[in-house]
């Protein structure tokens, strides 16, 4: 049962990042990056089980198809950065890696209040608008870097 919960929340999950993704902005990955914030702070308890292998199938094909088609979200999202650098330089596999690990930490440190702690926003909704803005940072600075 927590398995398919947690396919679910894949599948959601997903849904969120590809809307973002298709819709005309002029930094792909920083959108993508906001659709992972909400998600995660919006659904605290799905987004735990979702990345709790100790409590899931972690073998079984729809989780891991699931758990494949949202990475898969931030690999276009990656794709979509024009320009030398990095992304050029690094590869967009590992990229893709850098902007999930990237946007989760952001996740949890805001949910942990390591982050409002660390910045000293004011709200828990000043904290989660700092981590969208850390991922703008982020695009910004992989698409102009050398």
């Amino acid at each position: 049962m927590l398995t398919v919960l947690a396919t679910e929340g894949f599948r959601a999950l997903t849904s969120s990042l590809r809307a973002v993704r298709q819709g005309a902005t002029p930094q792909p990955l920083a959108a993508v990056g906001h659709a992972y914030i909400d998600f995660g702070l919006q659904n605290a308890a799905l987004f735990d089980l979702m990345f709790s292998p100790s409590d899931l199938h972690a073998d079984d094909p729809e989780l891991l198809q699931a758990q494949h088609n949202a990475i898969g979200e931030l690999t276009s999202a990656v794709t979509e950065i024009t320009g030398e650098g990095p992304v050029t330089s690094y590869g967009r596999p590992q990229m893709s890696l850098i902007s999930w690990a990237l946007a989760h930490g952001l996740v949890v440190l805001a949910r942990d209040g390591a982050l409002q702690a660390a910045t000293g926003a004011d709200s828990f909704d000043a904290t989660a608008q700092i981590a969208k803005e850390l991922t703008e940072v982020f695009d910004a600075r992989i698409t102009t870097s050398d």
